[in-house]
């Protein structure tokens, strides 16, 4: 995975070559005057990049320089606690992360079982969105990639019927190689089987639900309660089905949890739902990820205040509100799968 500092991450209107290369379709470059050679292909190329290719690599490129600004804050607030606290090592090792972040190279040539714990746990939650991000992107771009894949084959076959055998033998050789390099690409996000030593039996994780909805990346689908469960075993729920009970990058994400409570709303009357939050000793609240719930998601100061015993988050119809573990109107729970 490759990942890209704030600074050069940037999306302009790409060359074709240049959004295939980054998709991993192309294994070597289809050069301009190969495609002006043969106008009937520059058309084809011409038609692709300028397309869909182009919105859905844009939505991508801003999803990603959001996300960016979500890690550079996180690394700032940890930044600005650990020199707090006097830990000059964590300080240091938080400093060069943002440094490279916004400056390059990316990502710094850091192991990551030598990072410190609070860099790896940050590391690894802006990973696993970026890889989340990455793969709505290729899932996205599949269809318009075969599609073009198909029009190549068909290119290559009007080619060859009009007497243009040396053109048409390009058009094969350039169908093939982007056929061949996009299964490459599709099998290396797939996940591995499960492995297991000899005379042992591997537990398969689970799988995702068929029904969770998709959304920037993540998966989340609403559980329904017909008897109440405590925030905590909302939770475990979540985790034993392989993901964790949701939490929120930013505040488009409200969305998809508005359209859950709407439908608890519908089915079980006004009751709230449980979402990932919790608020700390010193009155900090935190999503599950580890990341720090921004002011913006509450309706107004009063709702992130310090209420003895409400320390866990629910969603409301119009809100979020702080919530006891107990408590007893809950009408289901959220999970999210990255």
């Amino acid at each position: 995975m490759r990942l890209l500092p704030i600074a050069n991450h940037t999306m302009k209107t790409l060359p074709l070559v240049l959004v295939l290369l980054g998709l991993g379709l192309f294994a070597t470059a289809l050069s301009a005057q190969e495609a002006s050679d043969i106008p009937e292909l520059e058309a084809l190329l011409e038609d692709y990049r300028s397309g869909e290719v182009q919105e859905k690599l844009d939505s991508h490129a801003n999803a990603v320089k959001e996300l960016n600004g979500k890690y550079l804050a996180a690394l700032e607030r940890t930044l600005e606690t650990a020199q707090r606290d006097g830990l000059l090592e964590e300080a240091l090792a938080l400093r060069a992360e943002r440094d490279a972040l916004l400056d390059g190279p990316w990502p710094p040539d850091t192991k990551q079982e030598d990072l410190s714990p609070s860099l790896a746990k940050l590391r690894g939650t802006y990973e696993a969105a970026l890889a989340g991000l990455e793969r709505e992107r290729d899932e996205d771009l599949a269809p318009l990639s075969k599609k073009l894949v198909r029009a190549l084959e068909k290119l290559q076959v009007g080619l060859t019927q009009s007497g243009r055998l040396e053109e048409a033998l390009v058009v094969k050789a350039k169908q093939e190689e982007i056929a061949a390099s996009f299964d490459r690409s599709r099998s290396a996000v797939e996940p591995a089987p499960p492995t297991s030593e000899p005379g042992t039996t591997s537990k398969s994780p689970p799988e995702i639900p068929k029904d969770a909805v998709r959304h920037r990346g993540s998966r989340y689908k609403l559980f329904l309660l017909d008897d109440p469960l405590t925030w905590e075993e909302a939770r475990e729920r979540c985790r034993e089905a392989g993901g964790d009970l949701v939490w929120l990058n930013s505040t488009r994400d409200v969305e998809v949890v508005l359209d859950f409570i709407k439908e608890v709303n519908r089915v079980k009357g006004h009751v709230p739902i449980w979402v990932g939050a919790t608020r700390d000793d010193e009155g900090v609240w935190h999503w599950v990820n580890g990341e720090e719930v921004d002011a913006e998601f509450w309706s107004n100061e009063t709702d992130s205040g310090l209420f003895p015993g409400r320390d866990v988050m629910v969603r409301w119809i119009g809100s979020f509100k702080p919530s006891s573990n107990e408590e007893r109107r809950i009408g289901g729970y959220v999970c999210r799968w990255d």
